[in-house]
């Protein structure tokens, strides 16, 4: 189905009322579309133009060794970057909620679920709602190590 752009039209805003387009648009596309996405700050599109100005402001996301440090069918956590700077990035796999335990902390960047001031966690864990992504920067002396796999 192309982009929905607008909830109303019934086109969703990919053409005109009155052309026929050649590819079917479901009457629930409004709802996902970019003018709707915009004015809810948990939407996809939101997120997504979130983590790309993350992207922008930290070098580690750019460029630099990508370092695993859990791999499981049910979550994943890595690191990304060199030198002082590092992010983690630990990932929710499955639909149920998941604890991944490390030594050391780190400050909470962004979250694919989470507002701003539910992103921090406790020292030596992360809780990840089912489908969870988060990321979180860290320094090289306090770059976290697995505990549990």
């Amino acid at each position: 189905m192309p982009m929905p752009w607008r909830e109303k039209p019934a086109h969703a805003g990919f053409a005109p009322d009155d052309v026929a387009t050649w590819l079917p648009i479901p009457s629930w596309a409004g709802q996902f579309s970019v003018e709707s996405q915009e004015l809810s700050p948990r939407s996809v599109l939101c997120r997504v133009k979130e983590l790309l100005m993350l992207r922008r402001e930290l070098a580690a996301l750019r460029r630099g060794r990508i370092t695993m440090l859990s791999h499981h069918p049910d979550h994943l956590a890595y690191l990304r970057g060199d030198g002082e700077d590092a992010v983690l990035v630990a990932v929710n796999l499955s639909e149920r909620h998941q604890r991944i335990a490390f030594s050391g902390t780190g400050r909470a960047l962004w979250s694919s679920h989470a507002t701003a001031d539910e992103r921090d966690h406790p020292a030596g864990a992360v809780d990840l709602a089912p489908f969870e992504a988060r990321l979180f920067s860290v320094t090289s002396d306090k770059w976290p190590v697995p505990v549990t796999a």
